[in-house]
């Protein structure tokens, strides 16, 4: 009996996660697609279709090495696909998001370059280390991709996944316009969200009803996005920027090296042979 061949597409979140999880990965062909929901029961359903060639998609960031580990050992032979994306655009997707997700913080505390005191640490951004550590635990070569290569060159992105997983994607996976799944909120709508959620702080209700825990938390998002969608449509001008755009740079600069070193790693993992790019 032929045994299958099992990739993990791990994310990272904010990397495109959500438009292969519900437009690209449905369209592949050659392998089984488990939805987001099904991730954590990868192992029965492998246990169970042996011999079927699976796809399983999530997005990781600070837990990435935990549930690594956890899948290599229990799928020793887990093949794991990682997109990655420019230290200072990751960043400040996450950030936006956290807002999004009733975050009140300033983003020079969000990410604290200087003392290193914020959310996320200095260290959480070099990438090049991520790559060398899932490189060290996988029994089997990892596929590294770029976001902006998902964007810029969507056919060439596509294609090294086809490769890596020996399959293909339907046609209309290469001819279809990418749109944005979960669209950006501006800053406008994000600097009125920011000062709400510092006004009326989120919080969880204490009952060990998940319905209700549930309901508490889809209303506050319904909120959000109320106020969001009257304040694109306010006549009023942000005062104090979002995000400072010369720290930003400073952020930028000072991974620039580690950012260079992860997209040569990146290409070292390119299945495609450099004569057909």
């Amino acid at each position: 009996m032929t045994k299958g061949d099992y990739f993990f597409h791990l994310g990272m979140a904010k990397t495109g996660s959500t438009l292969l999880q519900r437009i690209l990965f449905p369209k592949i062909k050659g392998l089984q697609f488990h939805k987001k929901k099904h991730f954590d029961s990868y192992l029965n359903i492998i246990q169970s279709r042996s011999t079927e060639n699976h796809l399983f998609s999530s997005e990781m960031d600070k837990h990435l090495i935990k549930y690594l580990r956890q899948i290599i050992q229990s799928v020793p032979s887990a093949k794991v696909i990682i997109v990655l994306r420019e230290p200072s655009k990751w960043i400040v997707s996450k950030y936006k998001y956290s807002i999004r997700k009733h975050d009140s913080l300033d983003f020079r505390m969000f990410f604290d370059l200087y003392n290193n005191k914020g959310q996320w640490n200095k260290e959480q951004l070099l990438f090049s280390h991520l790559i060398k550590k899932i490189k060290s635990i996988c029994n089997e070569e990892p596929l590294f991709l770029s976001f902006d290569e998902l964007h810029n060159s969507p056919h060439l992105f596509l294609k090294k996944i086809e490769i890596y997983t020996n399959s293909h994607f339907s046609g209309n996976a290469f001819t279809a316009t990418f749109p944005m799944v979960n669209t950006a909120f501006s800053y406008k709508q994000l600097s009125l969200l920011k000062a709400f959620n510092k006004f009326y702080p989120y919080k969880e209700v204490k009952t060990k009803s998940r319905i209700i825990n549930k309901v508490h938390y889809k209303y506050r998002e319904f909120l959000l996005h109320a106020i969001a969608l009257i304040a694109q449509a306010l006549p009023y001008k942000i005062q104090n920027p979002l995000i400072d755009v010369d720290y930003l740079i400073e952020i930028k600069s000072h991974f620039k090296m580690d950012w260079d070193q992860c997209l040569t790693l990146i290409e070292e993992s390119n299945p495609i042979p450099v004569s057909a790019t």
